[in-house]
């Protein structure tokens, strides 16, 4: 931590004794202090990985198919995939599933492992006494999203599994 901030908090937690209770609280927050820079750098250092996301407990269920390895065949998914789906608690015959499909790109795929989790999405599946199905393309920064979002490239066979 750069020295400036040291003496500003020394200073700053000095003034503060002469007071009993900002005394206690200036002794329990100058912790915090010093672990609030360290968790920002590590916060913001790290990137977002696939394998981070809410657990699918009822009435949430969710299933992977990995990519093929090592060579891919014509026509297979090239990306491995998340499905998340969300069966609204007490329904006893659903009319249908309503896919909520991220975008392309990168941080756009990443944003479908939270789609099943959306509450104005769950409303609009509940209201109508749907599922809300959110897939998660695992595609790579710079990746071209014609391969998961043409059906022919293999999302067709994999969505319906």
């Amino acid at each position: 931590m750069p020295t400036f901030v040291c003496v500003l908090i020394r200073e700053i937690v000095h003034r503060m004794q002469s007071d009993t209770f900002f005394a206690r609280f200036a002794r329990s927050m100058r912790h915090l202090v010093f672990l609030l820079p360290a968790l920002a750098v590590s916060v913001f250092a790290q990137n977002a990985p696939y394998d981070v996301f809410p657990p699918a407990d009822p009435p949430w269920y969710r299933v992977r198919y990995e990519a093929p390895k090592p060579k891919v065949a014509p026509g297979e998914l090239i990306f491995p995939v998340n499905y998340t789906v969300w069966i609204p608690p007490g329904v006893k015959s659903l009319r249908g599933v309503i896919v909520h499909q991220h975008g392309c790109g990168e941080g756009s795929c990443k944003s479908g492992l939270t789609g099943a989790f959306d509450l104005h999405w769950q409303a609009l599946a509940k209201k109508h006494d749907c599922a809300l199905l959110s897939p998660s393309y695992e595609q790579p920064q710079e990746a071209d999203c014609q391969m998961w979002c043409d059906p022919r490239n293999g999302s067709s066979a994999s969505f319906q599994k």
